[in-house]
């Protein structure tokens, strides 16, 4: 999720790892703090850290390269990729709207 106008973003977390738990990190901009949420064996946690800089610009990376098609989370994506050489960034984007869908690197 993001929201420029509204200086407001999201990003939920699944880990990669079975012992990894899920997050889920809420920036406000226009407040100055981040939420990083996780939980724990039902329980949930939640950390509130001052944000120091501003909100990024809304860009496309340069290099990312359309993929193809496929489905995600119930829903009808593109996949995009980056290849930074030792690391691979992968963007999924719903094919109607254009809203993100996942991000994996």
């Amino acid at each position: 999720y993001y929201d420029f106008p509204a200086r407001r973003s999201r990003v939920d977390y699944d880990g990669v790892a079975p012992h990894e738990p899920p997050k889920a990190f809420v920036r406000r901009y226009d407040l100055q703090f981040e939420w990083s949420v996780l939980e724990l064996g039902g329980e949930k946690a939640c950390q509130k850290s001052r944000l120091r800089e501003a909100m990024p610009m809304p860009r496309w990376p340069e290099a990312m390269r359309l993929v193809g098609d496929e489905m995600a989370r119930g829903r009808r994506c593109e996949r995009w990729r980056e290849d930074h050489g030792e690391e691979v960034v992968e963007l999924l984007v719903e094919r109607d709207g254009g809203a993100p869908v996942r991000l994996t690197t």
